[in-house]
């Protein structure tokens, strides 16, 4: 058995830094990866595995501790009286080893907790910046591709977010269809120089001409290069 300062302190074994390796790399990263599954199912049996130590350690009965320290009251005393290091009692080892199990947890779970809602931030985020579309179209989330890039949880949820950005566009009358809703808009109507003749909404916009438009209108013709943005 590891010395109490060893139990305590020494959390971080094979699984759990593996755990936090994906942390970090998926942090690191712009581009969503695909989904790792053994990485989660790696921390759900750790965390079940350490629950299930820490019960057993808590339960254990010390049938001979209550002798063990009736024949030892006189060694205990001379020991106090030149030691101040007085061993601790195996219940004592077993509390602090439950309690270093119980850390170890709590570290897995929000490694994990983290994994996952990184994930889910960057399906938000990159829908958003699609105007509102999913990386994937929803007929195609049931392919092969679109399964090794999400787990089914996160094809629902992908779903249900875009099916959510539906509804709010529907309800406020605002078209988030190519227009990156990742950063919002500053001001609702901007400034734009005409680089090519084109049109919105029935009006006619010359070449070389500056108009004050809307910025949802004006975002398309913008990322096509035919207005230019003038701050």
């Amino acid at each position: 058995r590891e010395t109490t300062t060893e139990t305590l302190f020494i959390i971080m074994e094979a699984t759990s830094q593996r755990i936090l390796e994906a942390l970090r790399e998926l942090k690191q990263t712009d581009a969503l990866p695909p989904y790792n599954p053994d990485i989660v199912t790696l921390a759900v049996n750790d965390i079940r595995q350490l629950n299930d130590a820490s019960i057993s350690l808590m339960n254990v009965e010390d049938e001979d501790e209550e002798g063990e320290s009736d024949n030892d009251d006189n060694d205990d005393s001379n020991n106090n009286n030149n030691n101040n290091n007085t061993p601790l009692s195996k219940e004592e080892q077993r509390e602090i080893e439950a309690a270093a199990n119980y850390a170890r947890i709590l570290r897995d779970k929000r490694c994990i907790l983290g994994y996952l809602r990184r994930r889910l931030d960057m399906i938000e985020a990159s829908t958003l910046a699609n105007g509102g579309r999913p990386m994937f179209h929803a007929q195609s989330l049931s392919t092969t591709s679109a399964q090794l890039m999400l787990s089914p949880y996160e094809a629902n949820y992908l779903r249900d977010y875009v099916a959510l950005l539906g509804e709010y566009s529907d309800n406020e009358g605002i078209d988030v269809a190519g227009v990156d809703l990742s950063h919002p808009p500053k001001d609702l109507f901007i400034e734009v120089l005409v680089k090519e003749d084109c049109q919105i909404g029935g009006n006619r916009l010359a070449r070389n001409t500056f108009h004050f438009l809307p910025r949802d209108q004006a975002q398309q013709l913008i990322k096509e290069g035919k207005l230019e943005h003038r701050p």
